[in-house]
C-alpha cells in the first residue's frame, strides 16, 4: 500500500476519514500546554444512536453557553475539549 501522506503522518488507503473537534476559549489568558484535555469519545459502535446525539448536545451547549454562562466559561478558559 503507497497510501497518502499528509506532510507529517503516514495514512494508509481506505478506511474512513475521523473528524474532531477541539472545543476551547481561544481567547483565554492560558496558553493549550497549560489547559486540562478532557476527550470523549462517542457513536464508536453502530448501534450507538443516542450517545452521539447527547454528544451533539453537549457540545451544543458549551458552545453557545461561553460568555452566557459563568460555569461553562470558566472550564472553556481552564480546558480543551476534544
Amino acid at each position: 500500500h503507497e497510501g497518502r501522506h499528509d506532510g507529517v503522518h503516514d495514512i494508509p488507503d481506505g478506511g474512513y476519514d475521523i473528524y474532531a473537534l477541539n472545543i476551547t476559549a481561544s481567547d483565554s489568558s492560558r496558553l493549550s500546554s497549560e489547559k486540562g484535555k478532557m476527550l470523549i469519545t462517542s457513536g464508536v459502535h453502530a448501534r450507538e444512536w443516542a450517545p452521539p446525539e447527547l454528544l451533539a448536545r453537549f457540545i451544543e451547549m458549551l458552545v453557545h453557553g461561553y460568555n452566557a454562562n459563568a460555569d461553562i466559561t470558566t472550564i472553556l478558559q481552564r480546558t480543551e475539549v476534544h
